[in-house]
């Protein structure tokens, strides 16, 4: 949507994305064991001595440690190698470390007021490894009803649809979690850039290419006692297409869903996003996230928003641009929960990252009928009883070089390929 404030002068979220790009320092991480950090001075004529600058030390999303980096003065345009005095911590398996840097005014200077936030970056200390998953090895009993599919171990039962094969139910203490089965997800609403550069138009063939996928065969295996295996194979339409899923259930209640997509030709359109949608119960509308935040953000505006332990309502991820279209996503995320409040719900955990975005209304409420611009409102969007759930490998970059034909960058477009991603989603008890 065109322009950076909303006509009641609410920031829009690309705002942030704009104010982080546009600062005047810049912030390198050399060696964070001898406390070597790099900044640049971007102004043309202020002096780095004008503003604080300092640190905040983050593990898996929680501060660990803060201070203050002292006698940063540069002259404009120049950059240098800076001393500060980091912790000396270990490194812990499973766990992630980014060091934040930030300079904020040192005194007032017009409507700069003393402590605002002049600049920020974040910088990775100990890259992503994830611990591996435990396995509480509880047996999983295998039955058959009609046309579904149950494992069951204790309190939790996972269910697959015979004739779609997908994953159709995940209870835990016998309530039910989902209201709609699992499918793949190929379309987003498209953004007003899209429809600038006739992405959707392009991109039609996979529209319904998700929902109306036509189930070749599902194959279901036991691994061991604790163990099942379902696999789908789906013949796309209209897009020439096969798309795999593999279900492994864990008796533990963990589902680990592995999906590929596999072109039958090198002629298929771009793909606006590559994922799976289901919906959940409305009472499960809390949503806590570690991964980019708090506001929207995408492959290709992001910087802004760091890695991060978020919370909030799903109502509140949704941002009410003028004319209804993609928005609320989030990226790089390591794991998501919505839960309700007693603290029952689902997990869901990147293998290693994901993006996902929720709202309280099917995604397509905010989908044009066709691929035109149409007089749509804000009005037009209402909650319903429900929350859908989109967890994406990656979405197309919503671009913004021009809004009347530019497409998003190369690198952040998805072109039709063999691809892969996995995730795992498990129930959540009551806490």
């Amino acid at each position: 949507m065109n322009g950076l404030v909303a006509a009641d002068r609410t920031p829009k979220p690309h705002l942030y994305e704009v104010k982080k790009v546009y600062q005047n320092i810049g912030f390198k991480l050399l060696n964070f064991d001898n406390g070597l950090l790099e900044i640049k001075n971007k102004f043309f004529f202020t002096n780095l001595s004008d503003f604080n600058f300092s640190w905040i030390l983050e593990e898996n999303g929680k501060k660990i440690g803060k201070g203050i980096i002292e006698n940063v003065s540069l002259m404009p345009q120049e950059t240098a190698t800076i001393k500060t005095t980091l912790p000396n911590i270990s490194f812990k398996p499973g766990s992630e470390y980014f060091l934040s840097l930030y300079a904020t005014q040192r005194h007032d200077d017009g409507l700069l007021k003393a402590g605002t936030l002049i600049a920020r970056e974040q910088c990775l200390v100990y890259s992503f490894a994830p611990a591996p998953a435990k396995n509480e090895n509880k047996p999983l009993q295998l039955t058959e009803k009609e046309n579904s599919i149950y494992f069951n171990s204790e309190d939790v039962s996972i269910g697959f649809n015979r004739q779609t094969g997908a994953l159709s139910s995940m209870k835990i203490n016998d309530n039910e979690l989902l209201l709609a089965e699992m499918i793949p997800n190929f379309w987003r609403p498209s953004t007003d850039n899209d429809l600038g550069a006739k992405l959707p138009t392009m991109c039609e063939p996979w529209r319904n290419a998700g929902e109306s996928a036509k189930l070749i065969k599902t194959e279901v295996s036991r691994t061991n006692t604790y163990t099942c295996r379902v696999q789908s194979e789906y013949q796309l339409s209209p897009v020439d297409a096969k798309y795999v899923v593999d279900y492994t259930v864990s008796g533990n209640g963990n589902v680990n869903v592995n999906c590929s997509l596999i072109p039958q030709n090198d002629t298929l359109p771009l793909l606006p996003r590559f994922g799976v949608t289901f919906t959940l119960k409305k009472d499960y509308e809390q949503m806590n996230w570690f991964g980019r935040g708090p506001h929207e953000n995408y492959i290709d505006r992001k910087t802004s928003a760091f890695v991060g332990l978020y919370s909030g309502s799903v109502g509140e991820q949704y941002f009410p641009y003028d004319r209804p279209q993609e928005n609320g996503n989030k990226t790089d995320i390591r794991w998501m929960t919505l839960t309700d409040k007693t603290g029952a719900g689902v997990k869901i955990t990147g293998n290693p990252l994901f993006s996902a975005s929720a709202y309280l209304f099917p995604t397509d409420d905010l989908s044009e009928p066709d691929n035109k611009k149409h007089q749509r409102h804000i009005s037009d969007i209402q909650p319903k009883d429900m929350v859908t759930l989109n967890i994406d490998f990656k979405q197309m970059g919503v671009g913004g070089d021009t809004s009347w034909g530019a497409f998003p960058h190369q690198q952040y477009l998805i072109p039709a390929q063999n691809m892969t991603f996995s995730f795992n989603i498990c129930p959540l008890a009551k806490e």
